[in-house]
């Protein structure tokens, strides 16, 4: 089991959703690495919750160089 709970490091309210890898972190043999979880399955997460029209204003906020070069890539 890794020295830090995958509970603590998600960091909004959904109970199931922190359950789940609490408990494959619990049986997993080297534990549940959550950076490398996060960096995986996070940038996927956000390209489906993206529609065509949340594209226009993160261009803008990229060109205008509110956003990094990663963000604006999102999609």
């Amino acid at each position: 089991m890794s020295q830090e709970s995958i509970a603590d490091t998600i960091k909004f309210r959904a109970g199931p959703v922190k359950e789940g890898p609490t408990e494959l972190d619990s049986v997993h043999l080297d534990g549940l690495n959550s950076s490398e979880l996060g960096r995986k399955e996070l940038p996927q997460l956000l390209r489906r919750a993206m529609t065509n029209d949340d594209e226009i204003p993160i261009y803008e906020r990229y060109s205008a160089g509110d956003l990094s070069e990663g963000a604006g890539r999102s999609r």
